[in-house]
């Protein structure tokens, strides 16, 4: 089984993480067969990392061509590290908020004819443009259902860093297995813990910008009983090197917009998951202070 890449994409900056192959079930089974003595196990091969930044350029174009030159980099380096051929190789990248949008949208999804396609396409569009403007034309837009069936969860791609990945996969000899905002990969995780809990909880989605410090851009989800029931993005002042005062009202006006509670559960989610950012409350209370 070939080994995995995972490529993360923040605003300037990426890393590509190669994960090493695991054994699959077919050669225990065929030991069983055979009955052969299990040999002892290998010691696991470690994940090898290489990072890579860009300069924004003049444009998005010139910006993306930057990204995508850093990206085969990082690729070749990889290569360069690994014993053997990296050549069909699973490339899963995740984005970040300079080329994603996650949103919201309350909707009645109890009848047939509001869960048609084209009604959810069209709903889909107008929240992608009404929080993108101009910007929303260059994204590819998903949606999903929630499981409360009185909301949908709308999620878009930036249309032409999705081809230039298809192409430098292609140009590594790799195959591009998935591509998603990270945001998302965490939303899954959390929701699944909140249908199981029975509560609410809203998440911190902050990243850092080329500077080190956290980037502009916020985003915060709230759950409850699994479902998302409302999404915000906004974008704040640059934090200083000390301290980051845009962050904790943000939080607080989203909070009190979403009808939360006291108790309500607060997860700071900071991408990537390696570094540290600047803190955030632990709950609403603690916003007064």
């Amino acid at each position: 089984m070939k080994p995995v890449i995972e490529l993360d994409i923040s605003a300037a900056q990426l890393r590509a993480t190669l994960r090493p192959a695991v054994a699959g079930w077919g050669s225990r089974v065929l030991r069983r067969l055979q009955r052969q003595r299990k040999p002892l196990e290998p010691t696991p091969a470690a994940a090898l990392t290489e990072t890579a930044g860009w300069a924004p350029g003049a444009t998005r174009a010139e910006t993306l061509a930057a990204l995508f030159e850093a990206g085969a980099q990082a690729l070749q380096a990889l290569r360069a590290r690994h014993p053997t051929s990296l050549d069909g190789c699973r490339l899963v990248v995740r984005t970040g908020v300079s080329a994603s949008y996650v949103g919201v949208a309350p909707m009645d999804l109890s009848s047939p004819s509001a869960r048609s396609e084209q009604q959810l396409r069209a709903v889909a569009k107008a929240v992608t443009q009404e929080a993108m403007g101009a910007e929303a034309a260059a994204h590819d837009v998903r949606w999903r259902m929630e499981a409360s069936q009185a909301h949908l969860c709308v999620i878009t791609l930036e249309s032409a860093l999705v081809a230039g990945l298809q192409a430098l996969a292609q140009a590594q000899r790799m195959a591009l297995a998935s591509c998603q905002p990270a945001i998302v990969e965490r939303l899954d995780s959390e929701l699944k813990a909140s249908r199981r809990r029975r509560d609410a909880r809203t998440l911190v989605w902050t990243e850092l910008d080329p500077s080190g410090h956290r980037h502009a851009a916020l985003s915060f989800i709230r759950l409850v009983d699994g479902s998302a029931v409302n999404a915000w993005r906004t974008v704040t002042q640059a934090p200083s090197a000390d301290s980051d005062p845009w962050l904790q009202p943000a939080l607080q006006r989203f909070l009190i917009a979403s009808g939360a509670g006291l108790e309500e559960q607060v997860v700071p989610c900071a991408w990537p998951a390696h570094t540290t950012q600047t803190p955030v409350p632990a709950a609403p209370g603690e916003l007064a202070a």
